[in-house]
């Protein structure tokens, strides 16, 4: 298991363990944490980041309470920088407002509507992944099982991604 991880933040129990086990296949490679509320995922991001782990991937829904997800998410963004953890808003109600603020402010990566399709989630998430990995400069081969090949291809063409050890 490597020391790149994903998190999931949704305040609906049943939510969070469906997108656990559309993602399942990658669980092996990038372990998956998850939380309940903003302020649950603030923990863990504290709690990952003490302990020289990477945020790869935040999978956020909009409506929770006490914080919203957009909300949640741009501060995200204020303290780590746009190009940090990529960063996935996975709602069915987000007004188009609401999408706007988090293309714009809080830098998502992706947006996937509820209910999804978990071959869609899937790949959007290998993709960001992907691109988190291209643009940290860790070597993607001990992960390649669970990442975008054209993603991953396109970048040791065009960047020479690959260290030589």
């Amino acid at each position: 298991m490597s020391n790149i991880v994903i998190l999931c933040v949704d305040d609906e129990t049943e939510v969070l363990h469906a997108v656990v086990r559309d993602l399942s296949a990658i669980e092996d490679v990038f372990p998956i944490e998850i939380a309940e509320s903003a302020a649950d995922a603030a923990s863990l991001i504290e709690e990952i980041r003490n302990t020289g782990k990477y945020l790869a991937v935040i999978i956020c829904d909009h409506l929770m309470p006490e914080k919203d997800g957009v909300r949640f998410l741009k501060e995200l963004n204020e303290e780590s920088g746009p190009m940090a953890t990529r960063k996935i808003l996975l709602t069915g109600q987000a007004s188009h407002e609401d999408t706007i603020e988090a293309i714009n402010e809080a830098h998502i990566s992706c947006y996937i509507a509820k209910p999804w399709k978990s071959d869609e989630l899937r790949r959007h998430v290998r993709e960001q992944l992907s691109q988190f990995i291209v643009r940290s400069g860790i070597d993607p081969l001990p992960y390649m099982q669970a990442l975008d090949p054209i993603i991953i291809g396109e970048a040791i063409r065009q960047k020479g991604i690959l260290s030589d050890t």
